[in-house]
C-alpha cells in the first residue's frame, strides 16, 4: 500500500488545489498536492520536498488530520493529510495542469480524486468549529463620526461580554468610548452595528478595531500617512487572532469645501483598493456612510457647502464598485455643534451599517421599526457575569462607594 502526504495550503483566506495532469493517473482530478513517502523519510520532510518538487514553494506545517485508507481499482494508498500555510516563495505548476487559490467555502466545487474526499469534509468541518469560537473583527476608520461623539448620557449601556475592542493588541470587552481619538470621544454607530450583528449570530464574538480619527480628510489618509499606516497595523494585529470580516467607514465633512467634493470618488477609490491589498482581502465589504443632512444649517455650515456633493460621490463609489455598500444619514439628529451625531442617531445608524453588511445592499432611508429595535439591543438582560463586570466597572471609575458596591455585590450573590 502507497504511503502518500498531502498539504492543505491556506494563504490570505485561501486554500491551494491542484488538477492532476491528462498524463497522471486519475487524470485531471483535483487534489491536495503531496506525494510518497520515501524509505528513511519522515511524513514531514517527505510534504516539504514534494511540495517544493512540485510547486517551488516552502511551507509551514500545523497540524495533521485523519489519515486516510482508500482503495482504487488498480491501487491502495494511504494518505496523510497536513494542514500547513504558505511560508515562501510563489506557485510555479511544475507537474500539474493548474495550481490555484480558491475560498474554503469553494472547495465542493470541483471533481476531486475520492481519496481526498474524506479531507475536504474534515478540513470543512474544522473550518466551521473555529469560526463558532473565532472573533469577527471591523475595522473602523474615518473621522470623528465614526470615532463617536455621541454623549454617553444620552444612550442607555450597550454591554455584551460577546462585543469586544481592541486596546494595546490585545481584545477586551467593549465599554464606550471606543475610539479614544480626542478628550470628546464618546458612543459610536459602531456599538450598535455589533449588537445588531449578534442578534444575527449569537453563538458568536464580534471585535472592533479603532482608528478613525477626528478633522481627518482623504489627503490625511494617504496610503503613505500616519493614520492608513496604523490602521493597517491595528488591522494586521487583531488578524492574528480574528477573521477580518468588513471595513466601516465614515469620513467627508472635511472633504465638503474648496472643490475637494469633486475628487472624492476617485481618492476614495484609491484608499479602499489600498487597504484590501494591504491586508490581502480583495473582496472585504467596505460600509460608507452618508454625512448628516444637518450640516450645512449648523453653526459650522459654512464649511460644509459641499456636503451633498460628497453624498453623492459616495452614492456613486459604491454604485460602481465590488463589495461597497452605502448608508443613507436620512432623518438623524445631531448634537448641538451640529457637526456631530447624537447619540440615539449613532444608535440608528450602526443598525443601519449592520443591515448594509447584512443584505449586501445600499441602505438608502431609515429602517423600519429602527427605535423598537434599538430599546431591544439596549434592553437585553445581562448575564450574571456582566453585571458584576458593569458593577466593578462603576465601583472603579469612582460612580459608586464601597459601601454601594458592597450592598449591590452581595445582592448579586444571591
Amino acid at each position: 500500500m502507497l504511503q502518500v502526504t498531502c498539504a492543505i495550503i491556506q494563504d490570505a483566506n485561501k486554500i491551494l488545489i491542484c488538477q492532476r495532469s491528462a498524463s497522471m493517473k486519475l487524470p485531471l482530478k483535483w487534489e491536495f498536492p503531496g506525494g510518497k513517502i520515501e524509505a528513511e523519510e519522515s511524513k514531514e520532510d517527505c510534504l516539504r520536498r514534494e511540495i517544493k518538487e512540485e510547486l517551488n514553494i516552502d511551507i509551514t506545517i500545523h497540524k495533521a488530520l485523519t489519515v486516510v485508507e482508500h482503495h482504487y481499482a488498480e491501487f491502495s494508498l494511504q494518505l496523510y493529510p497536513f494542514v500547513c500555510s504558505l511560508h515562501s516563495g510563489e506557485v510555479d505548476t511544475l507537474e500539474h495542469a493548474q495550481a490555484i487559490w480558491v475560498d474554503a467555502a469553494e472547495l465542493k466545487n470541483y471533481d476531486w480524486a475520492e481519496a481526498d474526499l474524506p479531507i475536504v469534509d474534515e478540513y470543512l468541518n474544522g473550518q466551521q468549529d473555529n469560526n463558532k469560537h473565532m472573533v469577527h473583527s471591523f475595522l473602523m476608520v474615518g473621522q470623528s463620526n465614526m470615532a463617536g461623539r455621541g454623549f454617553l448620557n444620552q444612550a442607555p449601556l450597550l454591554f455584551d461580554e460577546r462585543i469586544k475592542m481592541l486596546r494595546n493588541g490585545c481584545w477586551q470587552t467593549m465599554w464606550e468610548p471606543i475610539n479614544c481619538d480626542r478628550p470628546t470621544s464618546g458612543i459610536s454607530l459602531a456599538s450598535s452595528f455589533a449588537a445588531a450583528w449578534l442578534e444575527k449570530n449569537p453563538d458568536r464574538e464580534i471585535g472592533l478595531i479603532p482608528c478613525a480619527d477626528g478633522g481627518s480628510s482623504l489627503d490625511d489618509w494617504r496610503t503613505d500617512g500616519p493614520l492608513f499606516k496604523n490602521a493597517i497595523f491595528q488591522a494586521k494585529l487583531a488578524m492574528e487572532n480574528s477573521s477580518l470580516d468588513g471595513i466601516l467607514w465614515h469620513q467627508g465633512e472635511n472633504d465638503s469645501l474648496m472643490g475637494r467634493s469633486k475628487q472624492y470618488a476617485e481618492k476614495l477609490k484609491n484608499i479602499v483598493d489600498a487597504f484590501r491589498n494591504a491586508l490581502e482581502a480583495a473582496d472585504i465589504p467596505f460600509i460608507s456612510g452618508g454625512l448628516g443632512d444637518f450640516l450645512p444649517l449648523g453653526r459650522y455650515g459654512q464649511y460644509f457647502p459641499e456636503s451633498r456633493e460628497v453624498n453623492e460621490a459616495l452614492l456613486g463609489f459604491t454604485e460602481n464598485s465590488d463589495n461597497c455598500y452605502f448608508v443613507s444619514a436620512s432623518k438623524l439628529n445631531s448634537n448641538p455643534d451640529g457637526l456631530h451625531f447624537d447619540a440615539p442617531s449613532l444608535r440608528k445608524f450602526g443598525l443601519r451599517y449592520f443591515q448594509a453588511f447584512h443584505r449586501q445592499t445600499n441602505i438608502l432611508g431609515a429602517l423600519d421599526n429602527e427605535e423598537e429595535t434599538i430599546q431591544r439591543l439596549e434592553q437585553r438582560p445581562l448575564t450574571a457575569a456582566e453585571k458584576k463586570t458593569v458593577l466593578e466597572i462603576r465601583y472603579a471609575s469612582g460612580l459608586l462607594s464601597q459601601h454601594e458596591y458592597e450592598k449591590q455585590s452581595q445582592h448579586l450573590e444571591r
